[in-house]
């Protein structure tokens, strides 16, 4: 079953902790909060149970602001584009 894998609760918790992670990096935007003032920050807006946003690219976002942010999403688009660039180099040999 998926008991392990949905919370009990559903995902109000998690969607709770979304809001006040896109609170918190509005209040911050441009270098974030640090990444070791994360739970501290986010649980100020919510009551939900986790100290941490459950989605890595909020928590990246939250934590390193725009700059910590676009330089996430590039590393992460770069790998996908030269690994795409690796696949299609194998098969056109």
């Amino acid at each position: 079953g998926t008991e392990g894998f949905v919370p009990s609760g559903g995902f109000s918790g998690r969607i709770s902790l979304w809001r006040a992670s896109v609170a918190t990096f509005f209040k911050h935007p441009l270098i974030g909060i640090g990444i070791h003032n994360i739970g501290e920050t986010v649980t100020a807006y919510t009551d939900a149970n986790s100290l941490v946003p459950q989605n890595s690219y909020l928590r990246v976002f939250v934590a390193g602001g725009l700059l910590g942010g676009i330089a996430y999403l590039w590393i992460i688009l770069l790998s996908t584009f030269r690994y795409i660039q690796k696949i299609e180099n194998r098969t056109t040999r």
